[in-house]
């Protein structure tokens, strides 16, 4: 009986180890992103996100729509730092 219990622990083991080295992983882009999306590669939810971003609000400048323009994104990669890689 031990022996199926730890037989199956290392088939788990195995199958999350594999579904992580399927996942793929791309380079973020300089683009216009929604405040949203930005909160989500930075892996924060976005009320934290907004918080992030008063320290700088007057650099920043208002935002024209939804959007942050290229040169808004830039500033915030330069300020927060870039988030490495997104996964698909």
């Amino acid at each position: 009986m031990t022996y199926y219990k730890s037989s199956t622990t290392v088939l788990s083991i195995f199958k999350s180890t594999t579904k992580m080295e399927n996942k793929e992983l791309k380079a973020l882009s300089v683009k216009p992103y929604m405040p949203g999306e930005l909160a989500k590669y930075y892996q924060v939810s976005e009320k934290t996100f907004r918080c992030w971003l008063t320290q700088f609000k007057e650099k920043l400048g208002k935002r024209n729509g939804r959007y942050f323009n290229i040169k808004q994104v830039e500033l915030i990669f330069q300020e927060l730092g870039t988030p490495k890689t997104i996964e698909l």
